[in-house]
């Protein structure tokens, strides 16, 4: 070979091959506490690697979230990638509280103690916020998601409804202390009662029945009640005075 081939040998062989440094597509890490990261590079005889990290090596492991790049040489050729990794841990189980059946509902805020960011809520209703308000009776579920998975969780809030004791339906008030009052059953003492004529005229009112009205003041006959109390669905019925 002539001198001049020669020299474009030795510089043929300076520049080095032609290769890719393929990190991959940015990666959520899910429930892992450290990750490999390859340079992609297939034949790394001859190539010289520096990642952000400072490490020298076709590979290396990371343990934080963050963009890491990695630059690979090869005589005067020189390919960079970089790639983000995140390091994510599923939603953890978690409560709303326990079921409960009650008489009367009083409003609650549910706040389940969630540790953890970056998750997504979803209520039952739709909603996204971090607590609910439930206001009435019924089944309340939460959703909690990321990229990683999801929990989920519910209450259920019963209505109790007693079994309706008798009520009577006459009272004879003479004086001879047998059905003197219109008397509830014990379990319904303190009830709110209203009364009324056939004609809708209101007789009697109590917002805190004692099983004390005996008709006084008002003529004998069929009157009509409305009863709600505590535990029990509202109720309506008939009451006769027979004096």
């Amino acid at each position: 070979a002539s001198f001049s081939d020669r020299i474009e040998l030795i510089v043929s062989e300076g520049v080095g091959a032609l290769f890719e440094v393929n990190l991959g597509e940015d990666k959520n890490v899910c429930d892992q506490t450290t990750f490999m990261l390859s340079s992609g590079v297939v034949d790394i005889s001859g190539k010289s690697f520096l990642w952000s990290t400072g490490e020298m090596s076709p590979s290396i492991t990371v343990n934080q979230s963050g963009e890491y790049n990695v630059s690979v040489t090869d005589g005067c050729i020189e390919e960079r990638d970089t790639v983000a990794v995140s390091f994510v841990t599923k939603p953890p189980a978690f409560s709303l509280g326990s079921d409960e059946i009650f008489c009367q509902f009083v409003p609650k805020i549910l706040n389940p103690v969630i540790e953890g960011e970056g998750f997504e809520f979803t209520w039952q209703d739709g909603s996204s916020h971090g607590s609910f308000l439930a206001n009435d009776f019924g089944v309340y579920w939460l959703s909690v998601e990321n990229e990683c998975g999801s929990a989920v969780d519910s209450v259920t809030y019963e209505k109790f409804v007693l079994d309706l004791p008798d009520i009577p339906n006459v009272i004879t008030p003479n004086d001879d202390e047998l059905n003197q009052n219109f008397t509830l059953p014990e379990l319904l003492s303190g009830s709110r009662l209203k009364v009324y004529s056939r004609w809708g005229k209101l007789v009697f009112e109590s917002s805190d029945y004692r099983n004390d009205w005996d008709g006084a003041g008002i003529a004998s006959g069929v009157y009509f009640y409305t009863l709600s109390a505590t535990c029990i669905d509202d109720v309506r019925g008939t009451i006769s005075i027979l004096r």
